[in-house]
């Protein structure tokens, strides 16, 4: 994963603004693969909540509950899916 802040990867992926993490790779067995995400997708929110930096996301992650889903909003082919993934999402 790689942040997008300050990298001039707006135009690049389309993305609305300069937040989010570039998904450089998904595990074939992670909960985030059973998911949908996949190499390539830009991570904005996860349960509602801005994912702007690697450091945002790695916070919301461990605040997130131990079991359940979470939405995580992506950014994908020039629009917004969101996905439900299994908690916890590490």
């Amino acid at each position: 994963m790689k942040n997008i802040v300050g990298m001039g990867e707006v135009s690049a992926w389309g993305l609305p603004g300069e937040a989010g993490i570039l998904v450089l790779d998904v595990p074939q067995a992670s909960r985030a693969a059973a998911a949908g995400l996949r190499k390539g997708d830009v991570v904005l929110r996860l349960d509602g909540k801005a994912a702007d930096t690697l450091r945002d996301l790695q916070r919301l992650s461990a605040e997130s509950p131990g079991v359940g889903t979470v939405n995580m909003v992506i950014w994908r082919g020039q629009r917004e899916i969101t996905l439900v993934v299994e908690a916890p999402v590490r």
